[in-house]
């Protein structure tokens, strides 16, 4: 018997869950209550978030990036949060699943905020046609490539290029500080 990917990934009905044990496995990590509830597709969404999330944090934190790490910081409880409301309303029934794209917006929200890590929760959409599934990822994808290419290509450029004018510059306290800064965005 074959089955579309959102009939395998709905929670299974024959066993009753628990909306507080679902809430709470989601507290400890987000997803972890979707996949108690065998929504695996919505899991593996949340733990592909959350792991971009995190990994972003985490380097971050490790390069003293400060408004990096809080803003990803901010992303991972707006992803954290609704994983662990989504997961007690899904076992108790009451609607559909917001980690499954059950809301559009969410959805684009995440796309914007997360990346490609986002990209499986737009698939499990049923709230986009095909159409607009491709014309997302290709937008996200293009963004994130952009990204990646302004990072390594053509800010170390800027850098080197500010560096070359500050040699014109009287070699005062300001210029050291246009150094200084310039060293620190390296």
């Amino acid at each position: 018997m074959v089955m579309d990917a959102h009939a395998q990934s709905a929670p299974q009905a024959a066993r009753p869950r628990s909306p507080a044990a679902a809430a709470l496995l989601s507290l400890v990590l987000p997803g972890l209550g979707q996949f108690y509830l065998g929504d695996r597709a919505s899991a593996v969404t949340v733990f592909c978030i959350v792991a971009a999330l995190l990994a972003g944090l985490a380097w971050s934190l490790a390069d003293g990036a400060l408004l990096s790490a809080i803003l990803l910081g901010v992303i991972y409880v707006l992803v954290w949060i609704p994983s662990v409301v989504d997961a007690a309303r899904a076992a108790g029934r009451q609607g559909p699943s917001l980690m499954a794209g059950a809301n559009p917006w969410y959805v684009i929200f995440m796309l914007l905020a997360a990346g490609p890590a986002a990209i499986p929760m737009l698939w499990h959409s049923r709230a986009f046609s095909r159409g607009e599934k491709i014309a997302w990822t290709v937008f996200v994808i293009l963004i994130a490539v952009s990204f990646i290419a302004l990072v390594l290509f053509v800010i170390p450029r800027m850098l080197d290029w500010a560096e070359a004018r500050l040699d014109a510059l009287p070699q005062d306290a300001y210029a050291a500080s246009l150094r200084r800064l310039i060293e620190n965005l390296r």
